[in-house]
């Protein structure tokens, strides 16, 4: 029998979460509708996750499993993308799951009107001692407006941060790929990415994704000297996404000016930080803007972005601090 292409790939990228894969992959299985592909990338697991892969992809011929070395959930989220065969994509974490109908529903809104590039459809918060908050929107909406969506994704408006409880068709990430480097901030950086390839934005009030909060997790766990790159460089592409679309453009810069240099002095000196610091330098709506501002901010003006990060840098070590 000639095997038809699915209309959607689900990338669940799987590390050590044994105790929780087998109910994220019976969620997905149980889906009322089926015309899918399940990609499971096992990204170096050392329990039992890989066998656990293996005997749902024996059992059930949707599933295709890819065993690898630990790189990361981005990276294992790249490689997903470039085995996918449909024309649709959506990605759940591998110890999170979704209920039945949920892409029932919202596939049938995204083949009845091909215009729709990117849907977003609700998702429960469930704690470790059974609390449940519900994230939903009464009512259906549809953005056709770049600006909009970028407005309403950094100003905490309905769009998530969270690249699952989404489902893509494939062309909206292009050529871009996760940021294999980020460890926090990844899913937000690559919304933001791929703005431009979103036309219309569909947002959903049906279907429900479980999200389940775990302390300890990648999201929960302390700030880091890598951490403070991954957010510096998602508030420097949101600061050149506000100059792209006229949006704020003073608070963006200095919400990235700072960010970099806490960056600085936290992580300490790198290429990637300076060359971001020299862009900020270079936008002069930021460096000449006369609001009030941090002490950083103002000696940023004076001198440069760079020149007060240097400045910062030396006077952390001098006084010994180790935080902000």
């Amino acid at each position: 029998m000639e095997m038809t292409t699915p209309v959607l790939s689900i990338i669940v990228p799987v590390y050590n979460v044994e105790k929780y894969l087998a109910r994220c992959i019976d969620s997905i299985l149980a889906q009322t509708f089926t015309d899918f592909e399940l990609i499971l990338v096992d990204d170096g697991s050392t329990d039992h996750c890989g066998r656990i892969c293996d005997e749902y992809a024996a059992r059930d011929n949707r599933v295709r499993v890819f065993h690898r070395k630990n790189q990361g959930v981005s990276a294992s989220r790249n490689f997903g993308m470039r085995q996918i065969v449909s024309e649709y994509v959506t990605f759940i974490d591998a110890d999170d799951a979704i209920s039945p109908e949920t892409f029932q529903v919202n596939m049938s809104i995204l083949l009845n009107d091909p215009k729709i590039d990117m849907l977003q459809y609700p998702y429960s918060r469930i704690s470790e001692n059974g609390s449940v908050m519900n994230f939903a929107i009464e009512k259906s909406k549809i953005y056709t407006d770049k600006k909009e969506i970028f407005k309403d994704l950094v100003y905490d408006g309905p769009i998530t941060w969270a690249s699952w409880a989404k489902i893509y068709k494939r062309n909206v990430y292009g050529r871009f790929r996760f940021h294999e480097k980020m460890s926090v901030n990844e899913d937000l950086y690559a919304l933001i990415a791929v703005i431009d390839n979103i036309n219309c934005l569909y947002l959903s009030n049906v279907g429900n994704y479980m999200y389940y909060y775990r302390k300890g997790s990648a999201c929960d766990s302390g700030y880091s000297p890598l951490k403070s790159l991954d957010y510096s460089r998602t508030k420097v592409l949101m600061f050149q996404t506000a100059v792209k679309y006229g949006i704020d453009v003073v608070k963006f810069w200095e919400s990235a000016v700072k960010s970099c240099i806490d960056s600085w002095s936290y992580h300490g000196p790198c290429l990637e930080l300076k060359d971001d610091l020299q862009l900020l330098k270079h936008n002069e709506v930021g460096m000449k803007a006369k609001n009030r501002a941090n002490r950083m901010i103002r000696l940023s003006r004076l001198l440069s972005p760079l020149a007060a990060a240097r400045i910062k840098w030396l006077l952390v070590r001098i006084l010994r601090l180790n935080k902000y």
